[in-house]
């Protein structure tokens, strides 16, 4: 994609150079300044930046915002489960579930300090 760019870019440039070097020798200035280079720097910076990697640019900027960007999640236990079989009645599963999660994170506080952990 990007030597298809590059190409497009060289082909542009040729084109705008040679209008350019037309208008000069026929004394015409305000060719130059005029007509002749808007739609070259418009279609030249359509095709550098208005495709895909300006919109992906952009478009993870905004999302960012919303979904904290590229940075990795820290994973942490769920003790919901815990806490909706306890409030069910459920103790005994509740403390399995306690168990379950202090088997996949055994430094953490929270779960040491719930019943059935370490210090409960």
């Amino acid at each position: 994609m990007l030597v298809f760019r590059w190409g497009f870019s060289a082909v542009l440039m040729t084109l705008l150079f040679w209008y350019a070097g037309k208008a000069i020798n026929s004394g015409s200035y305000a060719a130059i300044g005029g007509r002749g280079w808007r739609p070259s720097s418009v279609a030249g910076s359509w095709r550098w930046f208005g495709s895909r990697p300006v919109v992906d640019w952009v478009g993870r900027a905004f999302g960012s915002l919303y979904d904290g960007g590229d940075d990795e999640v820290e994973s942490k236990p769920f003790y919901s489960i815990f806490q909706a079989l306890r409030t069910k009645g459920k103790y005994l599963e509740a403390l399995a579930e306690v168990r379950r999660q202090l088997d996949k994170f055994p430094n953490d506080f929270e779960g040491q300090m719930f019943p059935g952990g370490v210090a409960g």
